[in-house]
């Protein structure tokens, strides 16, 4: 079903499978298995299943920031995860975006997702052999520990590179 906004929603929860491979669902289940969380990583009802679905995230809030909007995404079936994407002020596009699981980051990077009003497509993300086409860019462990820090204290997102064409 198509969203009535401006269809980063859509474009968002079209790509959770993508950014969300085998390696991020291990360290998501790592956090979730330390905040106390009850499913079992296998099996067709267990949490890398449910947290895959796209079905099973919703869009919650949307807020204006300094550098653009963040939305705020919640998935239904393992509660304790979460997902942030940022967009320029342009809001035709995702340029980042970061799952947290117990209100901490975890993983998360770089893309160019855009909305799906403008393309339908899913982009490049993690597909691409050239270097050239790559838009999707994980963040690395320093990047996600000053994120941490800077979601305590103000905007996590602030860091990114803004001028450059999505």
């Amino acid at each position: 079903m198509a969203s009535i906004g401006k269809g980063i929603s859509d474009a968002v929860r079209n790509h959770i499978p993508v950014w969300i491979d085998d390696a991020v669902v291990n360290v998501l289940y790592s956090e979730y298995k330390k905040a106390n969380g009850m499913l079992s990583k296998e099996g067709l009802s267990g949490f890398k299943s449910r947290i895959k679905s796209a079905s099973s995230w919703v869009r919650k809030s949307r807020k204006s920031t300094n550098t653009g909007f963040e939305r705020l995404y919640h998935c239904k079936t393992v509660q304790k995860a979460t997902l942030i994407v940022h967009s320029p002020p342009k809001d035709d596009s995702a340029n980042a975006y970061v799952f947290m699981m117990d209100g901490k980051p975890i993983a998360g990077g770089k893309t160019k997702l855009k909305s799906t009003h403008v393309t339908t497509a899913l982009s490049k993300d993690k597909t691409s052999l050239k270097a050239i086409d790559v838009q999707f860019v994980k963040f690395s462990e320093a990047e996600l520990i000053s994120m941490r820090t800077r979601m305590e204290f103000g905007d996590g997102f602030e860091f990114l590179e803004m001028e450059r064409e999505v």
